[in-house]
């Protein structure tokens, strides 16, 4: 920032202390949560995919939200290699760099499905554990692990068609 003969103060790039912080956050804490989020989610599928776990409906819900997050990983780990790039690699003076346009609309979308996806897998999920609660005589009915190996394939599906908007119209700003 600097102030010009009027005294209003003008920013010259994205050089705030506040984008600094951000900055140094990116750098030192997203690579922390990425590499624990992907040990959690691989602990979590390999413990809820067992054998004995795969006939209770809460575990194939936690095994669909491990491979949701696991997405979200991997567009945090490109996020994280992108970001490297542009402020490491990348000249500091005009920091041109641009991102090819199927890069910003399919990161963009896996993003937008993989958000989408986990908190519609939580909620039912709750609903799940909400009826073996409140009506256990019925969740041996309803709550059975195929019914909820196609509640997520349905999940899947329709938050698949929910965010291909942003497959088909995001755009590089």
């Amino acid at each position: 920032m600097y102030r010009d003969d009027r005294g209003s103060e003008k920013l010259i790039g994205n050089r705030t202390w506040g984008f600094k912080v951000g900055t140094m956050l990116n750098f030192f804490f997203l690579p922390f949560v990425i590499v624990f989020g992907w040990i959690g989610n691989a602990t979590s599928l390999a413990v809820f995919s067992r054998p004995k776990n795969r006939s209770i409906s809460c575990c194939v819900y936690m095994c669909g939200l491990s491979i949701s997050d696991s997405l979200m990983m991997t567009v945090a780990s490109h996020y994280l290699i992108r970001f490297t790039y542009y402020y490491i690699f990348s000249d500091k003076h005009t920091k041109a760099y641009t991102v090819p346009v199927w890069e910003c609309k399919t990161f963009t979308w896996l993003y937008q499905l993989a958000s989408l996806n986990g908190a519609c897998i939580i909620v039912c999920m709750t609903v799940d554990r909400l009826i073996g609660v409140r009506f256990p005589l019925l969740a041996k009915r309803l709550c059975t692990a195929s019914k909820a190996q196609k509640m997520l394939l349905v999940i899947l599906l329709l938050t698949g068609v929910f965010t291909t908007p942003h497959l088909l119209h995001s755009k590089v700003i």
